[in-house]
Formats: C-alpha cells, structure tokens, sequence
C-alpha cells in the first residue's frame, strides 16, 4: 500500500458503482464522508441562531427525502435496527472498585491496644518517662 500523497482521489471522485470494493464498505465510506461534512456544517450552524434553526429545518428536509429513496427492503430492516435499539436491556454502570492489595489502614479511633509502660503497666507514659520508679 502506497502512501496518501497529492494524487490522492477525493472520496466524491471516487467511482462507487463499480464492483472492486464490497458494497457494506463503500457504505461505511460513505457514511465517514457525510459524517465529516455534516460535522462541519453543524459547527458553523451552531454558531448563530439562524444558522441552528436553518440548518435544523434542512436536515429534517433531507433526511424525509433520503428515507425516500430508500428501497423498500432497507426500510424494513433500518426500521427493525431503530426498533431494536430503543428495546436495549445495556445498562452501563459504574465499575467494581477492586481491593487493594498490603495492610488495612486502622482508624484513629479505634486504635486497638494502647501502648502502656514497661516499668509500671500504665498507658500514657513510657519507661524512660515512668515516675513510679524513679530513683531518689
């Protein structure tokens, strides 16, 4: 496969009736090309007011007039993709949070066992700090 250079042939130049490629890619071709400029339209369009409501009212007009040249057998089954589509039991929800992994963080509350005085058994103080058995 050679590299895109200046000789490339834009995708409306491209001659879609014949049978080299399989007809479900040139569609998906297709599909990225209209996507692209319906992409830029919709951008510009957003820009104003009247731009959205023009550009809403021409899309609702093209798009009656492609259902329209549809044939009779791809309405039918772009009906049941739309009519399946709406019946989805996909649920996307948020993941399992995953233990991780070493030692459990204690609370400051609850400690556990107070550490207590070597000399006396008292909590509070250490040995080197134990007044009970201090020499005189």
């Amino acid at each position: 496969m050679q590299r895109w250079t200046i000789n490339a042939k834009d995708v409306s130049e491209v001659d879609s009736s014949s049978s080299a490629a399989p007809t479900n890619i040139i569609q998906i071709a297709r599909y990225g090309a209209l996507s692209s400029k319906c992409s830029k339209m919709c951008y510009y369009a957003s820009m104003s007011t009247e731009g959205y409501k023009e550009a809403n009212m021409a899309i609702d007009k093209l798009t009656i007039q492609m259902n329209g040249l549809l044939p009779s057998s791809s309405r039918s089954r772009e009906e049941h993709v739309h009519r399946r589509s709406k019946q989805s039991t996909v649920q996307v929800k948020d993941p399992v949070i995953a233990a991780t992994r070493g030692s459990m963080r204690q609370n400051k509350k609850s400690s556990g066992k107070t550490r207590k005085c070597g000399k006396c058994g008292q909590p509070g103080h250490t040995a080197k700090t134990c007044r009970a058995h201090v020499k005189i």
